[in-house]
Protein backbone atom coordinates (compact mmCIF):
# COMPACT_ATOMS: atom_id res chain seq x y z
CA UNK A 1 0.00 0.00 0.00
CA UNK A 2 2.80 2.44 1.01
CA UNK A 3 4.14 1.44 -2.72
CA UNK A 4 0.70 2.45 -4.29
CA UNK A 5 0.79 6.26 -2.60
CA UNK A 6 4.46 6.78 -3.62
CA UNK A 7 3.30 6.26 -6.76
CA UNK A 8 0.09 7.95 -6.68
CA UNK A 9 0.70 11.12 -4.53
CA UNK A 10 2.75 13.36 -7.17
CA UNK A 11 -0.46 12.92 -9.46
CA UNK A 12 -1.75 16.38 -9.19
CA UNK A 13 -5.96 15.89 -9.44
CA UNK A 14 -8.33 14.00 -7.66
CA UNK A 15 -8.76 10.55 -8.63
CA UNK A 16 -10.28 7.82 -7.03
CA UNK A 17 -8.68 4.17 -6.22
CA UNK A 18 -11.12 1.19 -6.41
CA UNK A 19 -9.70 -2.31 -4.98
CA UNK A 20 -11.70 -5.07 -5.29
CA UNK A 21 -11.26 -9.00 -5.24
CA UNK A 22 -11.34 -10.37 -8.88
CA UNK A 23 -14.23 -12.65 -7.27
CA UNK A 24 -15.92 -8.79 -6.39
CA UNK A 25 -15.53 -7.54 -9.84
CA UNK A 26 -16.74 -10.71 -11.75
CA UNK A 27 -19.87 -10.45 -9.64
CA UNK A 28 -20.61 -7.00 -9.86
CA UNK A 29 -19.48 -6.43 -13.42
CA UNK A 30 -22.97 -7.29 -14.33
CA UNK A 31 -25.34 -5.09 -12.50
CA UNK A 32 -25.47 -1.21 -14.10
CA UNK A 33 -24.61 1.24 -12.01
CA UNK A 34 -21.80 -0.75 -10.63
CA UNK A 35 -18.02 0.45 -10.43
CA UNK A 36 -16.81 -2.54 -11.57
CA UNK A 37 -19.47 -2.29 -14.32
CA UNK A 38 -17.88 0.76 -15.70
CA UNK A 39 -14.71 -0.21 -15.01
CA UNK A 40 -15.13 -3.34 -17.05
CA UNK A 41 -16.59 -0.96 -20.15
CA UNK A 42 -13.98 2.30 -19.81
CA UNK A 43 -11.56 1.37 -17.26
CA UNK A 44 -8.01 0.58 -17.80
CA UNK A 45 -5.60 -1.58 -16.30
CA UNK A 46 -2.78 0.06 -13.97
CA UNK A 47 -1.36 -2.96 -12.30
CA UNK A 48 -2.05 -6.54 -12.42
CA UNK A 49 -0.56 -9.34 -10.72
Amino acid sequence: MDQMRHVLLPIEYAFDVIILTEAEFEKDKKYPGAIARYASKEGVILYER
